[in-house]
């Protein structure tokens, strides 16, 4: 066992070992600059473009809706400079790059579940897919089917996300690797056929293309597995030790991920082993956690979450020295 037990894998996870090879032999053999004129650069650039082909099958999209920025919270920013801010709906729960760019006089309503109550009387409704301090889900197929009725431009933020339903249609979807055993460095945004025309004067990405990165993205999502059971099974044995220490769960049971379990009780940081590496709230916030404040949960709370590098031997060591 490793010396630390690492259980904050919303922030970032693990690069996998297949996609850190990828990337190693293609740095060793491919280094030519993306725009270089010869004929490696041909090369170069048909290898890429196999790249951006694989990544729009996952979303069932052509290459030409598939765009690359250095990071999420550079998409969030740049697509909230072109979309009309004055008719966005979205809640205080969203990720802090898009709520720093959005001054609303109203929000959509959370409850102490982390539910949000929807109304559509808007042009646009940004969502995450699901919340990477609590792991509550909305009802996505419903509100999409909506908002795809009345017409309402909708922008779903994926990068909180290891697991993603790609039977799930959005006009704007923005996604990463580093959730899911893939590099740091690089982002990407799907903006739909039918909209694309609103954002063609854009360059999302300026100066030297990072081949690399495009390289282990494009890996990330082609070895990405859910490891669902494996890591269903970890969430629900620590669900049942939170519940026999009479703690409580942050955001509602029902409609959770697996992967992140929110929780707290009396003095609970100071039991916490220093081997274990957790975190209170989203690692790009500085200040207390703005979603449990939100939801009205004001008690000290910690937040684990899993990858398909954990194991029930890693969570009976969290039994044993942590509660």
């Amino acid at each position: 066992m490793n010396k630390f037990i690492y259980f904050d894998n919303a922030s970032s996870t693990k690069i996998s070992n297949n996609v850190n090879k990828k990337i190693f032999f293609f740095n060793k053999t491919k280094y030519i600059n993306f725009y270089s004129k010869n004929f490696l650069g041909k090369i170069l650039r048909n290898y890429i473009n196999n790249c951006v082909k694989n990544i729009s099958f996952f979303f069932k999209s052509k290459k030409k809706e598939i765009f690359f920025t250095q990071s999420s919270s550079f998409s969030n920013n740049i697509l909230l400079k072109i979309l009309n801010k004055k008719n966005i709906l979205l809640s205080k729960v969203e990720h802090i790059s898009i709520l720093k760019n959005i001054k609303q006089k109203k929000y959509l309503k959370v409850n102490k579940k982390g539910l949000i109550k929807y109304t559509f009387d808007f042009n646009t409704l940004i969502l995450t897919y699901f919340n990477n301090e609590t792991g509550v889900f909305q009802n996505f197929n419903k509100i999409l089917k909506i908002c795809l009725f009345k017409k309402i431009i909708t922008l779903i933020d994926l990068t909180t996300s290891n697991y993603f339903n790609s039977f799930i249609k959005s006009d704007i979807i923005i996604f990463s690797s580093h959730k899911i055993h893939g590099p740091k460095g690089i982002s990407g945004i799907f903006i739909n056929k039918n909209i694309v025309n609103i954002f063609k004067n854009i360059n999302f990405f300026i100066g030297t293309i990072p081949t690399n990165q495009i390289v282990g993205i494009t890996y990330a999502f082609k070895y990405f597995k859910t490891y669902t059971k494996k890591i269903t099974n970890i969430s629900n044995c620590l669900i049942i030790e939170i519940y026999k220490k009479k703690a409580y769960i942050n955001g509602d049971i029902y409609n959770k991920h697996f992967s992140i379990i929110n929780f707290g009780f009396k003095n609970l940081i100071n039991k916490i082993n220093k081997n274990i590496i957790y975190s209170t709230k989203s690692s790009c916030y500085k200040k207390t956690s703005y979603v449990l404040k939100e939801m009205k949960k004001y008690n000290k709370s910690i937040r684990l979450s899993f990858s398909k590098y954990n194991s029930i031997k890693e969570l009976l060591f969290l039994n044993r020295y942590f509660f």
